[in-house]
């Protein structure tokens, strides 16, 4: 199974990533300075799953407490691994921001305070 959060790659970069009959899971995209440009990517997904071994669904997620708590507790058991790029301090965020403006990040980029 993929998770695409961030939308930055084209279904076909991630469909050569999957297997024969994996999952992709679309959660986000960017929106391109276009309101609708983040709803082309579930659209896509949704007309072209039928006709692929591979299943693609997307989902919107609203977030809430009791979510975030269980996300904390699953990361605190090692359950979920988050995958960290590149770590700043705080008077580092300028610096931060251009590196994800580059679209390089391969992974989140973390603020410590």
């Amino acid at each position: 199974m993929l998770v695409d959060i961030a939308g930055g790659c084209t279904l076909s970069q991630l469909r050569r990533v999957l297997a024969r009959k994996g999952v992709l899971v679309g959660v986000g995209g960017p929106d391109n300075g276009r309101w609708i440009a983040p709803l082309l990517g579930p659209a896509a997904m949704l007309l072209l799953s039928p006709f692929m071994s591979q299943t693609m669904v997307s989902m919107l997620a609203r977030e809430s407490r009791d979510d975030v708590a269980v996300l904390c507790r699953l990361l605190r058991a090692g359950s979920v691994t988050p995958v960290i790029d590149r770590t700043y301090k705080l008077d580092g965020v300028p610096e931060a921001i251009g590196y994800l403006e580059t679209g390089h990040a391969r992974g989140k980029v973390v603020i410590t305070m």
